[in-house]
């Protein structure tokens, strides 16, 4: 897999795993560990940017590979492909904090939230 510049480690941040959102065109089976168990809980909730409300749904998810106070996965080596392709910088030449800024910055709705 093609490596993808993350700045999380550099920058100390965990938000794209707090939670974790995935775009429900996306979605399917949440991702196991490696002895089967799932590592995504569902928040039974709905999300979309106000910035652009009517073409993104973003499903949220508790990672139970999520350390709060460091802010890292406990499990980065055997993360699954999703957390791997992700990463809130899409142009490496371009300005990398911008990107970043612009990300963490997102402000979102909730559209729906179902009780578990």
């Amino acid at each position: 897999m093609e490596y993808i510049y993350k700045p999380c480690l550099d920058k100390n941040c965990g938000h794209c795993c707090n939670p974790v959102r995935v775009d429900v065109k996306e979605q399917g089976e949440p991702p196991k560990d490696k002895n089967g168990k799932t590592i995504f809980i569902s928040r039974n909730e709905i999300l979309v940017p106000e910035t652009h409300p009517d073409t993104v749904r973003l499903k949220t998810y508790d990672c139970i590979n999520f350390d709060q106070e460091s802010k890292i996965c406990l499990d980065r080596k055997n993360r699954p492909d999703l957390c791997r392709r992700s990463s809130c910088i899409h142009d490496i030449n371009g300005d990398i904090d911008a990107q970043y800024r612009k990300t963490v910055d997102e402000k979102f709705i909730v559209i729906h939230r179902n009780k578990p």
